[in-house]
């Protein structure tokens, strides 16, 4: 019969565990690695958001240019009749999402903190209810800020206008005028949620990530069919200069 050894660990020591030193250890090991992986999971998820923020811009481009192919080159209205409202009328976003199924979500950006209809606001030209929460404009000076349809064959070259802009604000179009507006943070109505820069879409269908100010000089791309010129030269550039750094 084997002799069986009764052992006993000498006073101090923790055999098959860890000791106070070494868990103390490891947790800071743990710590540090995930101090390090933070910024890499946050600049990966920021990189996705604009990847799917430029998508929707590219999706609702699309529709726009399906309108003007369905209505004989003439451009969707800013804010177009629509009998179901109790004003009459509704957005250019509501229109889109019920002529061409557009989902509710494309007109959001996913790294805005926040997202703004017109409906129910109190200005005589907003919708009653035909609006969607969104955060994206027309170019008003090109495309319209009323009822009224416009030709698509006025833009003389469509890959240089600027034709929809990302918005922290309600209205469905937004102009060169509007960039020397002031919410309360200090800041403007023009989203810059992917590294200081905004989501560009062009009336050809391009998109582009993009600082705000790179499509105003030395080229403006807002109102082309003013003709070509320097946007640096409107009276609300340098408002723009100073939100949009």
């Amino acid at each position: 019969m084997k002799n069986l050894r009764h052992t006993t660990s000498e006073p101090g020591t923790n055999e098959g565990g860890f000791t106070l030193i070494e868990l103390l250890v490891v947790i800071a090991i743990i710590s540090i690695l995930a101090a390090l992986m933070t910024p890499i999971v946050g600049s990966v998820r920021g990189k996705a958001q604009a990847m799917q923020c430029q998508n929707n811009v590219r999706q609702i481009l699309l529709a726009r240019q399906m309108y003007v192919g369905d209505n004989y080159g003439n451009m969707v209205p800013c804010r177009p009749a629509w009998p179901d409202d109790p004003k009459g009328y509704c957005t250019w976003r509501w229109l889109l999402k019920e002529m061409y199924g557009l989902g509710e979500a494309v007109f959001v950006c996913p790294s805005a903190p926040n997202s703004y209809t017109e409906a129910g606001r109190p200005e005589p030209f907003a919708p009653g209810k035909s609006d969607v929460n969104a955060n994206y404009a027309h170019v008003g000076e090109v495309f319209g800020n009323d009822s009224q349809s416009r030709r698509i064959s006025l833009i003389p070259e469509v890959s240089q206008q600027v034709e929809l802009v990302e918005a922290r604000d309600y209205w469905s179009d937004m102009n060169m005028g509007s960039f020397g507006w002031v919410w309360a943070d200090g800041y403007g109505v023009y989203g810059y949620w992917h590294a200081g820069k905004t989501t560009i879409g062009y009336g050809d269908g391009h998109v582009e990530l993009k600082k705000l100010g790179a499509t105003v000089t030395p080229r403006c791309q807002w109102d082309t069919p003013a003709g070509p010129h320097d946007g640096a030269t409107h009276p609300e550039y340098a408002a723009m200069l100073e939100m949009y750094k």
